[in-house]
């Protein structure tokens, strides 16, 4: 974690791809944010807990000097999307402490999960479009959430139950977060894709939708 000071007060923010959450990742998304919003989300605060904060010269270059780590930050996440990383299946994750091992033969599964999985990628596909133009980001931990219900829990599959469990989803480590959902949503690409696609059309789109739409939002 990168430490700094402004007017006085220590603040936290992730120095390392790892360590960012996929909660954080959805939330520098948004539409409209100004630097301190997005200061204030990668220190997990609110934005109210950075804009109170008095003015003075020194307050002012603190602030710039913690911008530019956001730099440092943005460059890592782009390095990671560029890379085959996001595409390395996790065969273990970790959630709320315990391991759980992550399906592999989606055939295999309960049924519901795959139904409400399929509904949630139709309904993405309606809301940004097909091809290039489908976005799945905001809904990562939707899916991961109702595919790892059964194995977290050990009950049976509850569609409600499953889609509050995604809170804990959201803690999640972006490194861990997006190969996970990829190989999950990669399994429907037939739902979103116009076209018979190879893997590398699909890598493709994921390294343009996923790279450019954070830019976009945080100003890189």
């Amino acid at each position: 974690m990168f430490e700094f000071k402004i007017s006085n007060k220590k603040f936290l923010m992730p120095s390392e791809v790892s360590e960012l959450t996929l909660g954080q990742f959805v939330k520098l998304r948004g539409e409209r944010l100004d630097l301190l919003e997005r200061l204030a989300i990668l220190c997990n605060l609110s934005s109210a807990g950075l804009s109170s904060l008095r003015y003075s010269s020194k307050t002012e270059k603190e602030l710039r000097d913690a911008i530019v780590l956001t730099d440092i930050l943005n460059r890592d996440i782009k390095k990671f999307f560029e890379s085959d990383l996001r595409f390395k299946t996790p065969k273990e994750v970790t959630i709320m402490g315990k391991t759980i091992k992550v399906p592999q033969d989606l055939e295999k599964e309960p049924l519901w999960p795959s139904r409400k999985v399929k509904e949630i990628i139709q309904e993405q596909v309606i809301a940004t479009g097909k091809g290039e133009d489908f976005d799945p980001t905001d809904k990562m931990a939707d899916v991961i959430a109702h595919y790892l219900y059964v194995p977290f829990t050990g009950m049976k599959y509850n569609e409600f139950r499953a889609d509050e469990f995604k809170e804990a989803i959201y803690d999640l480590p972006i490194t861990v977060a997006v190969p996970l959902s990829n190989f999950f949503f990669l399994q429907w690409k037939s739902l979103y894709l116009t076209r018979t696609s190879s893997w590398l059309t699909s890598l493709v789109i994921w390294k343009k939708r996923l790279v450019l739409r954070f830019s976009r939002t945080t100003g890189t």
